[in-house]
Order: C-alpha cells, then sequence, then structure tokens
C-alpha cells in the first residue's frame, strides 16, 4: 500500500466508515464531522471569547478543544447560578414599585429598599464589576470568579495623571482553574493638603490603604493569606513550601510576574462590557446606575 493510497477508518465521532489518503493528515473525522466539529467551535470561541483572550494575554494554554470550551462555559455558568437572585424576587420590579410610592414610605420602609438595592445591584470597580459572591474582570468580557476561589490578595499603589487622583492595584490570585490571577483598581483622592505635604500625602494614603485592605478581606472570604504589598505577598510565596493544592509555588509567582506585566493600568478596560452586563442581568441584578435612578426620590 503506497504512501498515498487511499485508507480505510471510521470516523471516531458518528462510527461512519470514510477514506483518507495521509497519517499526517488523519485526524479520525470524516468529512462532515470536521465541518461540523469546525462550525460549532466557532460559536463556542464567540461564546467563551474572554476566556480565550485571557489565556493568550498571560501566555497559557489558548489552544481549546469543543470539549474545553463547553467546560469553561458550564464552569460560568455554575458560577452565575451560584450568585443569582432568587427567582421569586425581582429587583428591578421591586425597586420601580417602591420609586412609585416614594411620598408614602416610612424611614423604615426606605432603609429598606437601600438594603434591597445594595443586595441587588451590580457595582464597578476600575476594571472589574461584582455582584453576590461574583466578580467579572472588564478587560476579559464574560469572564467570571467567585470571591470564595479567591486564596490570595495583594495591592500596589500605581499614580496617575492628576496630583491628586491615585489607584491602588489589586492582583487577586484564585483556585479558579481558567482565571488563577487578575487584576483591577481601587481609586481613592488626596485631599488638599496632602498633595502638598509629604507627611500629610504619607498619613492619608497608609489610611486609604487600611481601608481598602479591610474592605478586601469583606469581598473574599477564603483567603489563607493576609492582604499585603505585592512585593511582601512575593516573599510570602517564596517562604511556602507549597501555596495551596490548586497552585503551585512555582505557578504563583508566575502569576505575580505576569499580573505585573499584564495587569497595569494602560491594559485595563475600564468600561463593563455588555456580555458581562448581561450575564449579571440574566442573574436578577440591576446596575447601581439605574437603581439610583429608580431610587432618586428616596437618596434625596
Amino acid at each position: 500500500m503506497g504512501l498515498l493510497s487511499k485508507k480505510k477508518a471510521f470516523c471516531r465521532f458518528c462510527g461512519k466508515e470514510f477514506t483518507y489518503r495521509s497519517k499526517f493528515l488523519y485526524d479520525g473525522m470524516c468529512d462532515d464531522c470536521r465541518t461540523k466539529r469546525a462550525e460549532e467551535k466557532e460559536q463556542l470561541e464567540n461564546v467563551a471569547a474572554g476566556y480565550i483572550f485571557y489565556n493568550k494575554m498571560y501566555m497559557w494554554n489558548s489552544d481549546f478543544s469543543n470539549e474545553d470550551l463547553n467546560t469553561i462555559i458550564d464552569h460560568r455558568g455554575e458560577i452565575l447560578s451560584n450568585n443569582a437572585m432568587p427567582l421569586d424576587i425581582d429587583i428591578e420590579a421591586t425597586l420601580k414599585n417602591i420609586s412609585a410610592r416614594a411620598n408614602e414610605l416610612s424611614l423604615e420602609e426606605k432603609e429598606s429598599a437601600l438594603a434591597i438595592m445594595q443586595v441587588g445591584t451590580y457595582k464597578s470597580e476600575v476594571g472589574a464589576v461584582m455582584a453576590g459572591n461574583a466578580i467579572a474582570p472588564n478587560t476579559y468580557p464574560g469572564v467570571l470568579v467567585d470571591t470564595r476561589d479567591v486564596f490570595a490578595v495583594c495591592y500596589e499603589e500605581e499614580t496617575i495623571a492628576s496630583l491628586s487622583d491615585r489607584l491602588m492595584k489589586i492582583t487577586v490570585l484564585t483556585n479558579d482553574p481558567y482565571i488563577p490571577v487578575f487584576t483591577y483598581f481601587k481609586y481613592f483622592k488626596l485631599s488638599a493638603l496632602a498633595t502638598v505635604s509629604f507627611i500629610g500625602e504619607r498619613k492619608q494614603k497608609k489610611k486609604e490603604a487600611e481601608d481598602i485592605v479591610a474592605e478586601l478581606q469583606a469581598i473574599y472570604p477564603n483567603l489563607k493569606y493576609p492582604v499585603v504589598k505585592n512585593s511582601e505577598m512575593k516573599k510570602l510565596f517564596k517562604k511556602s513550601a507549597q501555596i495551596n493544592e490548586s497552585m503551585p509555588k512555582e505557578k504563583a509567582l508566575d502569576c505575580l510576574s505576569k499580573s505585573f506585566i499584564y495587569g497595569g493600568f494602560e491594559k485595563t478596560n475600564v468600561e463593563v462590557p455588555d456580555i458581562t452586563k448581561e450575564l449579571f442581568e440574566l442573574a436578577g441584578y440591576v446596575s447601581l446606575e439605574n437603581a439610583n435612578d429608580l431610587l432618586e426620590d428616596i437618596c434625596d
């Protein structure tokens, strides 16, 4: 039998017999299944585009099979389902009803309305949006991480153009199999005194850091390490024999290094992607801006 002579085989997907010529081009699929899977992969890649972009940016695996992409999409769906509002609660309808009765509400009812707004809205940070226990980094559209899967968070200051406007870069390390690390930013503004006084600036920055650390500890309930500066976290990782079961020490250190390279403000999308908004709204949340508009009379 010659090198390019026809050979028979059975398709590993549909079982149909087909012929092929070269073993170097043999993939175990008949022409029909090959075409069908190529079309399916294109659709899956559109749905999971944020995950593919993330892995390309961080130079990890980006060659996902159809089965890999289906698993990623199911994983995201599970995070969304675990953080969805109860089906019998319609936040937008509830807020509209409260707004229509704004002049009739007691102080207690107004406080209850604000509590509903707090629970039922998705809120934006600089580069991320969150609701319930789900957080979505804006740079990777449609990507979701459960905050309960986060094991370490560290920070560092990045100064932006204005003398008084500052950003604290937050680096998040996770047990999520597809998004091991991501970054976003916390904004704070220096007082007029702090911009002209080194001592005043140092005091305010220390206070801002303490407030942000306390907030991060509340957002991420399962931290295995203290919330510290990036440089300190790197030292903690180097001293650890094992970071955790899902991430060896070398991977954790690589995550910190790559987040420094690829997670800077200039590479961060500050706008919330449409697909991310759609996912949170599918889970029953409304945007904080929409909720504020609905409850404008109550908030005044």
